[in-house]
């Protein structure tokens, strides 16, 4: 797929094509000099397709919806050869079923995505140390983001603590962002001084959304680059009590996992607010197979990352995220939180049901769409990777 490197604007500049080899980074550079984006990645170094079969969280979610909300047309080939273009208005079954649903139904070579006017916006990192005051004031500004986002749709954070071997008591931190050039947004007031002050340099500043990954593409690369990555993540309530069990009770399984033993490993927790404003914006952009609404937030995607160097500590590390879910899910259950199912496919572990969480029949429909256009399950049983909907 490396030659599928087309990335060109339409006429009006209205939308553009990107080839399935593109990444992030790649598309947020050749938008910059014409003050374009699009709803696409948080950080540069992901593909285009993965992000976007998978529904894809931007920053621009509240305003935006699913990165996959934005896509004009797919264009791919299908089972038995053909290539066919997918869109409102042709195949809009198997458009619908690609915003989200995996890599089940044809191997798309080109994606058209809606651009947006933006010529600066603001983003940055800061972090904020460790400790019990800090962690407070980190779950507080968290919570209160969940519930309070939509009175600013511009914003969005990534809030992330961990551990690694050089910090072995897990310190607190985030990602800033504001559609826009305030320096000081009062929606984002809580994740910066006097609530959280930052230990460190507070990066968060106005530009382009390529300058931002030119910052921490590389930081990011150093870390992960030659590395075991894997993921898994659960939805929690919108609740301070909530989040501080599902923090307590993380580090409480890590401890008492050989993982901190490893001569290198980084143990990451990022508690994402999901808003009511982030699923309006899905329903009007036509929805998806996820089928998230306004009512179902707001709520806390939870993604648990855990980057270490060797094969052999697979099992120990599928154990700790097993362990992990079931007494976190255990652990709220006792405290009378209400369980939920979802679980967002682009930050899940092969074991975890992804479609099942998926609302009403969407699953089931997801599934007749793959025998409409895969009869013989070609990219279910022949296409290495993603979660696939079932024969």
């Amino acid at each position: 797929m490396s030659n599928f490197n087309e990335l060109s604007l339409s006429p009006t500049k209205e939308s553009i094509k990107i080839g399935a080899s593109a990444i992030w980074n790649q598309v947020y550079k050749f938008l910059e000099p014409e003050k374009l984006n699009v709803v696409g990645g948080r950080i540069g170094l992901p593909g285009v397709p993965g992000l976007v079969l998978g529904g894809g969280i931007s920053f621009f979610g509240q305003e935006y919806g699913w990165a996959a909300n934005n896509v004009l047309g797919f264009t791919g080939v299908l089972a038995d050869g053909r290539i066919v273009t997918a869109n409102s208005t042709h195949h809009s079954d198997l458009f619908w079923a690609l915003k989200g649903g995996g890599n089940s139904f044809a191997l798309i070579t080109t994606f058209e995505l809606r651009t947006y006017p933006s010529p600066i916006l603001s983003v940055g990192q800061a972090e904020y140390g460790t400790g019990p005051t800090v962690r407070a004031a980190w779950i507080s500004a968290i919570v209160s983001f969940a519930h309070n986002g939509p009175s600013d749709p511009r914003a969005a954070i990534i809030p992330n603590c961990g551990r690694n071997p050089r910090q072995p008591v897990e310190d607190y931190a985030s990602f800033r962002f504001l559609h826009g050039p305030d320096p000081s947004p009062s929606i984002l007031a809580n994740f910066t001084s006097p609530n959280l002050p930052p230990i460190s340099n507070d990066t968060y500043r106005p530009r382009t959304l390529h300058d931002w990954t030119l910052e921490i593409d590389p930081q990011l690369d150093a870390g992960l680059a030659g590395y075991r990555n894997r993921y898994t993540g659960l939805s929690i309530p919108a609740d301070e009590r909530a989040l501080d069990i599902t923090l307590a009770t993380y580090f409480d399984v890590l401890d008492e996992s050989p993982i901190p033993s490893f001569p290198y490993y980084v143990s990451s927790i990022i508690p994402m607010p999901m808003t009511k404003a982030f699923f309006q914006a899905a329903v009007d952009r036509g929805g998806d197979p996820m089928g998230l609404r306004p009512e179902d937030a707001p709520f806390l995607w939870v993604e648990m990352s855990q980057t270490y160097t060797l094969a052999q500590q697979d099992e120990v590390v599928t154990e700790f995220v097993k362990e992990v879910d079931q007494r976190v899910r255990g652990a709220l259950r006792e405290a009378g939180f209400a369980e939920r199912g979802f679980v967002y496919l682009n930050s899940a572990d092969g074991w975890q049901d992804v479609f099942g969480g998926y609302a009403g029949g969407n699953a089931e429909r997801l599934r007749r769409i793959r025998r409409r256009y895969d009869p013989e399950g070609v990219f279910t049983l022949q296409m290495r990777g993603g979660f696939k909907v079932g024969l």
